[in-house]
């Protein structure tokens, strides 16, 4: 029987021993399948990141490619701005240049006016005079005054 315990006592061990061994290495492929894990993880992770910064990329290319066109877009519609508005400074200069030719011309004619007025006046005065004296005449004579 105590063979029989001893041997039991040594199958025990071996199988303990055994358990052991087994036991070590599920641990060490524990390990092993944690770290590739990790490693894996590490991987997953750095591709998405990657999948990321390219798509983000892709989207600051776009959106630079429509930022340069609007950009142009409005260079253009600054510059069309920019002739309009000359266009309309060179048209007020002419439009000036035009009314001042027109109040000169204006004060030209007032002072011709006045001119005539003056004369029209004298010329008045003389007519009246003339005929003062054809009626003084006339009368001084007897002769009918129309």
């Amino acid at each position: 029987m105590l063979y029989a315990l001893t041997q039991k006592n040594t199958i025990s061990n071996l199988e303990k021993k055994h358990l052991e061994e087994k036991i070590a290495h599920a641990q060490s492929q524990t390990k092993k399948l944690c770290l590739r894990l990790d490693e894996l993880s590490h991987q997953v992770s750095h591709c998405q990141t990657e999948a990321k910064y390219k798509d983000l990329k892709k989207q600051f290319a776009e959106k630079n490619a429509l930022l340069h066109e609007e950009r142009k877009a409005l260079f253009s519609a600054n510059e069309k701005i920019a002739v309009l508005e000359k266009k309309e400074k060179e048209k007020n200069l002419h439009f000036s240049k035009d009314i001042l030719q027109v109040l000169s011309e204006i004060s030209k004619l007032e002072t011709e006016n006045q001119y005539l007025q003056s004369e029209n006046d004298a010329l008045n005065d003389f007519v009246s005079t003339l005929l003062k004296k054809q009626k003084v005449v006339a009368v001084e004579r007897n002769l009918p005054f129309s």
